[in-house]
C-alpha cells in the first residue's frame, strides 16, 4: 500500500474509537476473537495496546494481528494501531481506497505539502 492510501486511511480512522482493547495478556485467542468480530462488522478498525510502554511490544503485537486477521496495519500512533481489511463481500465495502493521490506534492525535503487540485 502506497503512502498516500495510508494516510487516507489514517485520516478515516481519526474519528475512531478503539474496537478492541489488548490488555496485560497481549494477543490472545479471545483478542483475536473480537478482532475478527470488528472486522465483520467494519473494514477499518482501531485497537488500543494498554499495559505496553515499550514500542517493539506493541510492534509485535500489531504485526501479530495482521498477520493472524490478514488485515494491513495502516499506522499506529501512541498505544493505538488502525488496521483495514477490505471486507469480502464487495456489497458490503464501505471503504474505496484511492489508486492515485488527490494532489501533486509541492515542495523539497520534509517540509512537502500535498497541494489539491483547487490549489489550496
Amino acid at each position: 500500500m502506497k503512502g498516500f492510501q495510508k494516510a487516507y486511511l489514517r485520516t478515516l480512522g481519526k474519528a475512531l474509537d478503539p474496537a478492541v482493547i489488548v490488555g496485560k495478556g497481549g494477543v490472545t485467542p479471545a483478542v483475536m476473537e473480537e478482532v475478527f468480530r470488528a472486522f465483520e462488522r467494519e473494514e477499518l478498525i482501531k485497537v488500543k495496546f494498554t499495559h505496553f510502554k515499550l514500542k517493539d511490544e506493541k510492534d509485535a503485537m500489531a504485526a501479530a494481528i495482521a498477520e493472524q486477521s490478514g488485515a494491513f496495519m495502516a499506522g499506529m500512533v501512541g498505544h493505538t494501531a488502525l488496521f483495514y481489511k477490505q471486507a469480502a463481500n464487495p456489497e458490503d465495502r464501505k471503504i474505496t481506497i484511492p489508486e492515485e493521490p488527490e494532489g501533486e506534492l509541492v515542495g523539497a525535503g520534509s517540509s512537502r505539502t500535498l497541494q489539491r487540485a483547487s490549489g489550496k
